[in-house]
């Protein structure tokens, strides 16, 4: 934040990504390198291990050894899945127990669109890259004899049993010594996913031996692929997906990947990271760089868009349909991403916005209720609240007007107006879930009681989604509607104790929960609990809408600056679960979501000093350029967004406000290049290691005299100057 150097559009912004921060097991970042556009359907790369939590994406720095290559991972998830059609050379004989291979990390490189790796044990240099929907590979080998392994049946899964039931149903077509296509239906914690694909190598397969079943419940075959290859030579493979048909695979391939071009695909892949990178340009150090611009590759990589590359996609209900524009998107981490990944999609990708409310509906259309987490064309159903709901409305106040409001209303509503129970069985695991919102419109809370986990929080969060239908009602002119939501929307003043001052579990009769500790960690339905992964300390602030009554309640500025300055000093137990507090500040835990936000109330509060020495502190401790770079699992690119827009001195605090609360820029000098062909420019006047505190704020000239800004002036283009002092002076 010190070092500045001067950044142009020209220069080429992919050389600062790092794919592999957050890839260490230290961290629980759960990213991974490999060959992916943003967006995009395909994410090609390695997979050193295949089971559990620590293999969420597939991906260990800490491994020596590649099992093999697969085309569909996650990025920062906090569950496994995918990992489909597994591909890995080999050398020698096919007698053999297991097709992994080490490998020196020295010989290991990714960038944007890009990952390459020297196979020891194989004998094969791995090159990958890929277009939305192809994965192409160049596998040179390094010794005769070489063959490849297919394997249909592995992927990313909870353990060896439920790998072994992940594949319902299995079609596999060889069509010619070149070309291989099939459809596979998997299950793992998306409960039924459809996926078609289409194999063609550029020489001929000589032999193939299909392997023995290594037990009587898997569905899909592995084979042993002999191309007759010698040293030196080189085996080109390309691998499109479809989320609709195989004769949709062939298309995407014949589309977007018609040869074997490697070096054109690659540079093309680099040339479309590039343009969205180059959509925030930042005056700051190579290391500072690094942190950002991979932090806004990691933020890019989801939701997918699935439709085909003729724009035909399936819906939830198994139809199909064609998008104009050739988009429909799965793969939403909404209770993560509605904080802040949504907001900054707003800005930098705001052509994909419309289509992200038009899928939520198509999901709406189907199955009469709005989706809560879908990935692919499925709701998974983990976590709480329904912030589709609250990406959609939050998309409505900021202009978006691709979708009928008036029938997302209707949605909303529909959504929130029943009791629900959800059944998600994945492979090897089961639970439920349900919602029953009579039951929380009648008394005002959840009772746990009744609700046995999470009351609180889903009370919180139900609140929210409340707010949300409210303000999409009033903007319709719906007033009924806005009227009920309006009430509901204040459901968490009912839960909060004015005496101890926290947020606390409530009975069916209106009683307090005994014993309360504040700083109890829940965890769902693995230690039970009245919260979400968090504890009272930290859902007390969990009420984005209503921070003015929460400071009224809490005795005033002075005393929630106080309670504030606690929550961050605080620390946890030596025995609490660290998978709760990772990246802790006191009871602040960056690693989870529920406390993005905190930080910045301060300067709702009138401390915005506070708010500017903690975002200093989050920013350049808990985001570095190394593997374990990240405080936690970085959620389909959340965590990366709060970087993004921390360093740029805002954060949507509540999002569907289109507000973002000021903290203070990082850097010296940021400009947002805008849709329209116009530029937002941040300059931070002074800044230094010491002259972390704003002093005044101009935009345009013209001293800000709120706590915000919002975001129709920052689409307006124009400058925004902090100036910046010490403490010391």
């Amino acid at each position: 934040m010190l070092a500045g150097c001067q950044t142009s559009t020209s220069e080429n912004l992919t050389g600062y990504v790092n794919p592999f921060i957050g890839t260490s097991v230290k961290d629980d970042g759960h990213t991974f390198p490999a060959a992916t556009l943003p967006n995009s359907m395909v994410q090609a790369g390695p997979d050193t291990g295949l089971f559990g939590w620590e293999y969420c994406a597939g991906y260990k720095y800490e491994d020596d050894k590649i099992l093999h290559f697969s085309q569909t991972h996650l990025s920062g998830p906090g569950s496994i899945d995918l990992g489909d059609i597994c591909i890995m050379p080999f050398t020698g004989t096919s007698e053999r127990k297991s097709f992994e291979s080490k490998f020196s990390k020295a010989n290991e490189k990714a960038s944007p669109g890009f990952y390459s790796v020297i196979l020891d044990d194989a004998k094969a240099a791995v090159e990958i890259t890929a277009t939305e929907r192809v994965a192409l590979y160049s596998i040179k080998y390094l010794d005769n004899d070489g063959k490849l392994f297919l394997d249909l049946q592995s992927g990313l899964s909870f353990g060896p049993e439920a790998m072994r039931k992940r594949i319902l149903e299995c079609e596999v077509t060889i069509h010619d010594e070149y070309t291989i296509s099939g459809y596979m239906r998997a299950r793992m914690l998306i409960p039924d996913r459809k996926l078609f694909y289409c194999i063609k190598f550029d020489k001929p397969i000589l032999n193939k031996i299909e392997l023995p079943k290594t037990h009587e419940e898997e569905k899909a075959p592995r084979y042993i692929l002999d191309f007759g290859v010698k040293k030196d030579e080189v085996l080109n493979v390309k691998i499109a997906l479809s989320n609709v048909s195989q004769e949709g695979a062939f298309k995407n391939m014949i589309a977007e990947l018609p040869d074997f071009d490697f070096e054109r695909t690659k540079i093309e892949a680099d040339k479309k990271w590039n343009d969205v990178l180059s959509k925030i340009i930042i005056d700051a150090s190579d290391e500072e760089k690094t942190i950002f611009y991979t932090s806004v590759y990691h933020s890019l990589m989801h939701p997918n868009n699935i439709a085909d590359s003729d724009g035909t996609f399936r819906t939830p209900s198994n139809e199909f349909k064609v998008s104009e524009n050739k988009k429909y998107f799965g793969t939403f981490s909404l209770w993560d991403t509605f904080r802040a990944a949504h907001a900054l999609y707003t800005i930098i990708t705001p052509y994909n916005v419309n289509d992200f409310v038009n899928s939520m509906l198509m999901y709406y259309d189907a199955n009469n209720m709005l989706p809560k987490m879908p990935w692919y064309n499925s709701d998974i159903f983990t976590m709480i609240g329904v912030h589709s709901i609250s990406v959609s409305v939050e998309a409505s106040q900021k202009g978006f007007d691709g979708f009928d409001k008036e029938k997302l209303l209707e949605a909303s509503v529909e959504t929130l107006n029943k009791k629900r129970e959800y059944n998600s069985v994945g492979n090897n695991t089961q639970w439920e879930s349900w919602e029953d919102y009579p039951l929380y419109e009648k008394l005002g809370y959840y009772p746990f009681d009744v609700l046995k986990v999470e009351s609180i929080s889903r009370t919180l969060e139900n609140a929210y989604n409340d707010y949300c239908v409210a303000v999409l009602a009033k903007s319709v002119g719906n007033q009924e509607v806005y009227e009920r939501f309006s009430k509901r929307s204040l459901s968490h003043r009912n839960v909060f104790d004015p005496v101890v001052k926290f947020m606390r579990g409530k009975d069916s009769q209106g009683n307090w929960r005994e014993p309360f500790d504040p700083m109890e960690l829940c965890h769902g339905y693995s230690n039970g609990g009245d919260f979400t992964e968090a504890n009272s300390w930290i859902y007390t602030w969990h009420v984005q809408h209503d921070i003015p009554w929460l400071i009224e309640a809490m005795g005033g500025n002075e005393a929630f600056v106080e309670k504030l300055n606690l929550f961050f000093s605080i620390p946890f137990p030596s025995d609490a679960k660290t998978s709760l507090t990772s990246g802790a500040i006191g009871q602040y835990v960056h690693g989870n979501e529920p406390s993005h936000h905190i930080s910045y109330l301060f300067s709702l509060a009138g401390a915005p000093k506070r708010t500017q020495e903690l975002v200093r502190k989050i920013c350049t401790t808990l985001y570095q350029n190394r593997t374990d770079g990240l405080c936690g699992n970085d959620d389909l690119g959340q965590i990366s967004a709060w970087y993004v827009f921390s360093t740029m001195g805002f954060y949507p605090v509540n999002p569907v406000s289109a507000e973002y609360v000021f903290g203070a820029p990082q850097f010296k000098k940021i400009v947002i290049n805008l849709a329209d062909g116009n530029t937002f420019k941040i300059v931070a006047k002074d800044l230094s290691e010491e002259n972390k505190y704003v002093k005044r704020i101009l935009l345009n000239g013209k001293e800000v005299k709120t706590p915000y800004i919002t975001h129709s002036q920052i689409m307006q283009g124009g400058t925004l100057t902090f100036e910046m002092y010490s403490d010391k002076n």
